[in-house]
């Protein structure tokens, strides 16, 4: 049986995980077009860009709906946690376009 605790980080990990499948999905679109010379080359990386900084206010978003009402009840470790997991998030999608736009 699963925990009130494990429920929310599921649903914060599913959250992450179908905002990464969607925008993976739009910008593989968008090099597609850009491929095709539908559309300029510098809206792929906007769209990454746009990526990056939408994530971490996705994942804020996520983390207040599902904690707005019970916040008294979560622990400092799972505040912790969720700070870090956040961090480590952002750190991913920027080595991701430091990846993708510097090192190729």
């Amino acid at each position: 049986m699963y925990t009130l605790k494990r429920i929310r980080r599921i649903y914060l990990a599913k959250v992450a995980v179908i905002f990464t499948i969607a925008t993976f999905l739009g910008n593989q679109a968008i090099e597609a077009m850009v491929v095709a010379e539908f559309i300029l080359v510098w809206s792929l990386k906007v769209s990454l860009i746009l990526t990056a900084l939408s994530f971490p206010l996705v994942k804020y978003v996520a983390y207040v709906i599902i904690y707005k009402n019970e916040s008294q009840d979560e622990t400092y470790e799972s505040r912790v946690l969720n700070t870090w997991l956040l961090i480590f998030s952002i750190l991913v999608l920027g080595y991701a376009i430091f990846d993708r736009f510097y090192l190729h």
